[in-house]
């Protein structure tokens, strides 16, 4: 059986492992995680094996300086926020391996250890780190405990650690699973009893943690930059369609396009939003909880609608952000107050508020109806893009169709049927590459890509098919956000990835009418963002149900106090909401009545304990009663007191076996004596032997016996 010493040091450096661990997945950061448990281990192989051989205080002192040196570049580089608060922790960590010299360092080192493992919550909040803290607590929770028996003992004997008792584990295995049980409910409790959000105002950036990290998606598009376009797989949003019933609609066949930025203004091989449009009555809208946005001019939608649910795993905070809609969006919802943009003529969406995990319902029309985007759709005939290379290639696309690149000459029923032709012409003549070279200087990406490369990544497709349109008279914009392929039938949500990033193009082939076209070769496109059916990937779709759960049911969470603050009604009502749910939700709050009720009776009685307890001190220091085999010690403690020797209730016998010796060495001596055999009765499970059991009763006579000295002193 392992010995309770090695148990509490591995205990220790479990701790270290498992908060460093649990940051380094947080932070998304594999070096971190690598680095920290290499340097770990080896500062613990160093000071043999955790057994307190400290380092010279000099070379401690200066890794904290480099420590705090490290954190006040990053403080002043961008302010203190979680991630540099976490490296501090991560770097005092490592120092305190080095600098163990008493029980309270080892106490420094598990605090710490917690600390970091708050940051990693207040970093990510997915599923990994939710499993990592299922494993952490437990083990925290077992070595505090260790660590106090340490600490007492040491501060009662010195360096002499009794023998532990053969029963002991299995004590100390009941206790660790009470006080975890304990902390379960009591958390599960304050979750569910605590209204969302508390906070949040306050702590900024601090009070919603992310679920993973949002990468992929760029509001801009600056053609002509070489490199390899890197294919990340990190979980950024999750989507869910439901019909006029409630009902979540999909499939592996559908392909959402979810939008973000909308580009209409090309210069130098960069693709922007016109000022003219950000100036043209665009501004943020303070909205109240489950209240619907909708465009300038629009009261309420009509045609065929449908709701989608869109959770954006992160969000920045403090600035204004692109969030994602579908085609044609009529509508946005969000649980929490919070500062919107929905533009009237594009339909692009911008919002400013906390950061972290972002869930909210949009309304749009899956159909290209007419639009109420553009009230006065521009003239038709006008070509807004002036290249002859691009004109030269719209003509070779339109020609095998016979179709009239002038728009003068075109009849504008063949419009529709001129953008699909390009469409297919960018899909059979050029070829998808993710490894792109840059353009050369001086160069135009667009007519480059057109003439002398032939080859480049979606950004170059729908740019120069939205530059084809405008030449031949055709509106065209570029659109960059997500689509959403990876749909998983299990949950009935689409999983979007960062590696789903994308650019597409919207045409108005009809006044008013935009649709949407992506000329990215269809078989690339499937490669990209279809992966094959392979048994990694149904384990990954299994997963990925696992974490939509924990999304949607532990960190999307609301409480009573939220849905009450969201108002009723039927604008209030959301199709997200299965049917039955109030009905479960009456269910839940007599139940949580029923354990508020439990938890505040158990809360009173554990104060008339704690009362009574203080009490009881007040009036003089009562012990509990001993079995009758252990009752010698406290006839000794009587007889000490008899002898004007009486103990502190705060002092260790042997430590009052110390202070009295130069007092009355016989009482000293027969207190040490008792202590010991008490010691090993009590702590060590020994039985007390016959000729033990003697020893006891004359060291008894020794302290009834009258004192020699006529003036005792007490100590």
């Amino acid at each position: 059986m392992m010995s309770a010493d090695r148990a509490y040091r591995r205990g220790v450096l479990l701790c270290v492992l498992l908060s460093t661990g649990i940051y380094g997945v947080a932070s998304g950061e594999l070096a971190v995680l690598v680095g920290a448990w290499l340097i770990a281990g080896l500062l613990w192989r160093v000071t043999d094996a955790g057994r307190a051989k400290a380092w010279p205080r000099p070379i401690a002192n200066i890794m904290l300086l480099i420590v705090a040196l490290y954190t006040a570049r990053g403080a002043l580089d961008g302010g203190l926020n979680v991630d540099d608060f976490s490296q501090l922790v991560v770097g005092l960590l490592l120092v305190k391996l080095v600098d163990r010299r008493i029980p309270r360092d080892d106490g420094q080192l598990l605090t710490l250890a917690a600390f970091l493992a708050i940051g990693a919550v207040l970093t990510s909040n997915e599923l990994l780190i939710g499993l990592g803290l299922l494993l952490f607590v437990p083990v925290l929770l077992a070595t505090a405990i260790r660590f106090q028996m340490l600490a007492s003992r040491v501060e009662a004997d010195g360096d002499r650690l009794p023998r532990a008792r053969r029963d002991e584990p299995a004590r100390l295995g009941g206790l660790i699973s009470g006080v975890t049980i304990t902390a379960a409910l009591v958390a599960a409790m304050v979750f569910v009893l605590f209204p969302r959000g508390i906070g949040r105002d306050v702590f900024g950036s601090w009070g919603n943690a992310a679920i993973g990290r949002q990468t992929g998606f760029s509001p801009e598009i600056n053609l002509g930059v070489g490199g390899l376009i890197n294919d990340v797989q990190t979980p950024v949003i999750d989507l869910r369609i439901v019909d006029d019933q409630g009902r979540a609609i999909g499939s592996e066949s559908e392909v959402q396009y979810l939008r973000g930025s909308v580009l209409d203004d090309y210069r130098d091989g960069r693709w922007a939003r016109s000022s003219t449009r950000r100036r043209d009555n665009e501004r943020m809208e303070r909205v109240v909880p489950r209240a619907w946005v909708r465009p300038s001019g629009v009261s309420e939608p009509t045609g065929r609608v449908r709701r989608a649910q869109i959770t954006i795993r992160d969000t920045p905070s403090g600035r204004a952000h692109h969030i994602f809609t579908l085609h044609e969006a009529v509508g946005l919802r969000f649980p929490t107050r919070t500062q919107v943009q929905l533009s009237r003529r594009d339909g692009q969406a911008l919002r400013t508020g906390s950061g972290g995990q972002l869930t909210y319902e949009v309304e749009y029309r899956p159909a290209p109806e007419v639009s109420v985007l553009d009230a006065e759709p521009p003239e038709r005939g006008s070509i807004t893009f002036d290249s002859e290379i691009v004109r030269a290639e719209a003509e070779l696309a339109l020609a095998p169709r016979g179709l009239a690149i002038d728009p003068l000459e075109r009849d504008p029923r063949d419009d529709a049927l001129a953008v699909r032709a390009i469409e297919s012409y960018l899909r059979e003549n050029f070829t998808y590459t993710l490894d792109t070279l840059a353009a050369p200087p001086r160069r135009d990406p667009i007519d480059w890509f057109l003439t002398d490369a032939r080859t480049g990544h979606c950004e170059y497709y729908a740019s120069a098919m939205a530059a084809m349109c405008r030449a031949i008279g055709v509106n065209a914009r570029v659109v960059t956000g997500y689509v959403a392929a990876e749909f998983n039938a299990q949950t009935g949500t689409y999983i979007v990835r960062s590696s789903n990033a994308h650019a597409w193009v919207e045409a108005e082939p009809r006044p008013g009418q935009w649709r949407t076209y992506d000329p990215t070769p269809p078989d690339e496109f499937s490669s990209i963002h279809r992966p094959q059916e392979t048994p990694g990937r149904v384990l990954r779709r299994w997963l990925n149900a696992i974490e939509y759960a924990w999304i949607s049911s532990i960190v999307g969470y609301q409480g009573s106090s939220d849905r009450a603050d969201a108002g009723g009604g039927a604008d209030g009502d959301s199709p997200f909401e299965p049917p039955g749910a109030e009905g479960a939700r009456a269910l839940s709050a007599a139940v949580l009545n029923t354990l508020l009720i439990a938890a505040g009776v158990a809360f009173a009685g554990y104060g008339a304990w704690v009362l009574t307890l203080a009490v009881s001190r007040r009036l003089g220091p009562r012990r509990r009663r001993q079995p009758p085999h252990l009752r010698f010690y406290d006839e000794a403690l009587r007889a000490l007191a008899r002898r004007g020797l009486a103990k502190p209730a705060s002092r260790p016998p042997m430590a009052h076996a110390s202070v009295i010796g130069a007092a009355d060495p016989d009482a000293a001596s027969a207190l040490a004596a008792l202590s010991t055999l008490y010691y090993d009765a009590r702590f060590g499970g020994r039985e007390l032997s016959e000729a033990d059991r003697d020893r006891v009763r004359t060291l008894l006579q020794l302290l009834t016996a009258p004192r020699s000295s006529e003036n005792p002193g007490t100590p």
